[in-house]
């Protein structure tokens, strides 16, 4: 009797041991696939939310620019997160100095017509060398980062403040030391132009950016 015990007893264990060995693979194979079906859903989830902020980014830089105002929205994206946020500083700082530069030249151009071409051309000049002067000092109004999993995205907003473009035009027009180019940059033509664009940055694009920070940040 103690023989057949010892006999059934031996070959349950086998039976087992072997179940379960046979399991195993079938148990890791599911559990892979449940992990890779997580990374899947995380990394589409991730994905639908960066493009939503893009374009609730965009959608509110086109009504900035309506005010004749730049806004722009620098991307950056690393498996490290502080690598991609000052990847997306940086393009959006470039940008921004490029867009003050072309505002610059923009309103400057308006001078053109009664000073001498080599004070327009030292004006332009002196005012594009404060606008990328500019880049560390810009600040973004919104950061906003998203991780798929992997990698994290991270999107920067920053617009261009017309009260800046105004003191830069008139530090580079004092550097000239040309006295028409100080006359014509304070002239009621110049100034009308550059005012309107710090209005409509004070009573619409602010609230606008208020109001996206709201949406995007939560705050």
């Amino acid at each position: 009797m103690d023989r057949s015990k010892s006999i059934i007893l031996a070959a349950i264990s086998i039976a087992l041991t072997f179940t379960f060995t046979s399991c195993a693979p079938s148990l890791q194979s599911h559990i892979a696939d449940a992990s890779a079906a997580k990374a899947t859903e995380e990394a589409k989830s991730s994905a639908e939310e960066g493009r939503k902020i893009q374009e609730a980014l965009e959608e509110a830089c086109r009504e900035i620019m309506l005010q004749e105002i730049d806004c722009i929205v620098g991307v950056g994206e690393s498996s490290s997160e502080a690598m991609a946020r000052k990847e997306s500083a940086f393009n959006a700082r470039i940008e921004y100095a490029n867009s003050i530069k072309t505002r610059v030249q923009s309103e400057t151009e308006q001078t053109a017509r009664n000073v001498n071409k080599e004070a327009q051309i030292s004006l332009e000049e002196k005012a594009s060398a404060r606008a990328f002067q500019t880049i560390s000092g810009a600040t973004p109004y919104i950061t906003k980062s998203t991780f798929d999993g992997k990698y994290y995205k991270v999107y920067t907003l920053m617009v261009v403040n017309p009260q800046e473009i105004k003191e830069i035009i008139e530090v580079a027009a004092k550097e000239t030391g040309d006295e028409a180019v100080m006359e014509q940059v304070k002239s009621p033509e110049v100034q009308d132009s550059l005012s309107k664009k710090i209005s409509a940055f004070k009573d619409v694009v602010l609230p606008i950016l208020e109001t996206l920070r709201k949406r995007i940040l939560g705050i």
